[in-house]
């Protein structure tokens, strides 16, 4: 069996160092490894050092994902987030730059992938025109020239969008608010997702047309209680 580890939104946290587990296939990282309000300055850029560093010393077990917070210190007017540090704005900037092809959009294993915030079926449709099931690939080569695109925000984040992009999208795009059920039209049928994003006190899987999606954000939520980890055991 192939071993994948999936951390959820780091905010300068440090604890994925304490929980790593290097016998894994793959060590995913889902984005927004910068901004929170308890940390320094120093403490979140120590942390992204050391991230960086991790990624460049295990180049092929790492995937590092890019999160809309990460993304707002590259494009502040396109990606604009609560929470942005001038303090520490041109370090970050110049940091993610330097290192900008160790990240990436989407990854893929099979039917299970893996984003920021999750891949809506409006956004699939409407921006990739539905372009079959490799959707890391086409996601990471849409990323490389139509940027603006991943800007998309709903309501649900403050934006005027009919969806969010795979950098904005809400857990209430995909689940009904009152009742907790899963929305038919943002579903697409036969995959898997775990994302961040959306902080949650637990980590929580909805399931609807054969699909999953897993949300693991729980070291957002201001009283976490379980850890942001994700384990996935695929066949070789």
């Amino acid at each position: 069996m192939r071993k994948l580890q999936v951390f959820g939104d780091l905010h300068g946290r440090s604890l994925w160092q304490d929980k790593l587990d290097v016998s894994a296939a793959k060590i995913i990282f889902l984005g927004d490894y910068v901004d929170e309000f308890a940390l320094t300055d120093e403490q979140i850029l120590d942390n992204l050092t050391a991230l960086l560093a991790f990624k460049q010393s295990n180049p092929e077990k790492v995937v590092l994902l890019w999160g809309n917070h990460d993304l707002a210190y590259l494009l502040p007017k396109t990606f604009s987030c609560s929470g942005y540090r001038p303090s520490y704005a041109r370090k970050v900037r110049k940091m993610l730059a330097s290192n900008f092809a160790l990240f990436q959009a989407a990854y893929q294993q099979e039917n299970w992938l893996f984003t920021h915030a999750g891949l809506s079926r409006q956004f699939w449709q409407n921006e990739l025109q539905g372009a079959g099931a490799e959707y890391a690939a086409a996601l990471n080569e849409m990323f490389k020239y139509k940027f603006d695109r991943f800007a998309l925000a709903s309501g649900y984040r403050g934006g005027a969008a009919e969806y969010g992009s795979i950098f904005w999208a809400d857990l209430r795009e995909f689940v009904n608010a009152d009742t907790w059920t899963p929305r038919p039209e943002s579903w697409l049928g036969g995959l898997n997702q775990v994302v961040g994003h959306h902080p949650v006190s637990r980590k929580k899987t909805y399931e609807y047309a054969g699909s999953k999606m897993t949300w693991i954000d729980t070291w957002s939520y201001p009283y976490y209680k379980e850890d942001a980890v994700y384990w996935l055991l695929l066949p070789e």
